[in-house]
């Protein structure tokens, strides 16, 4: 299990203490996770689930790496997807983005609800 907090959080590229904040917990909790010195408990393991994205069983090592599912990519990873990695990215521009990737989904929705109700009534074309 310690390996696979390990895992996670730096595939987050996050450090302990960024961690140690998200959990609520100390930095040293979280060091002591990933040497083995000490185990979360159980709500700690389902917090940690959650946040990255992944089983309880992938936590406990009861899956295999292959067999884990991916995490999520973090808004950096989307920033560096999207906008190439060149200059700046603001947040504003980012929720921009944001904006139109949702009103993007919203005309798509719209788009299959309308073809699917003209295919139930043809006489409305």
């Amino acid at each position: 299990m310690m390996e696979n907090i390990k895992v996670c959080r730096k595939a987050r590229h996050m450090n302990q203490q960024a961690l140690a904040d998200a959990m609520g917990v100390g930095r040293s909790t979280v060091a002591m996770w990933e040497t083995g010195g000490s185990s979360p408990d159980r709500e700690m393991i389902l917090k940690l689930a959650a946040f990255f994205g992944v089983t309880t069983d992938y936590l406990l090592g009861y899956e295999k790496p292959s067999d884990a599912p991916s995490l999520p990519p973090t808004d950096d990873e989307i920033k560096f997807a999207l906008f190439g990695g060149d200059g700046e990215i603001t947040d504003a521009m980012y929720k921009e983005v944001q904006r139109f990737a949702r009103m993007v989904k919203i005309r798509e929705e719209y788009d299959r609800q309308l073809k699917a109700a003209q295919a139930k009534d043809p006489a409305e074309e």
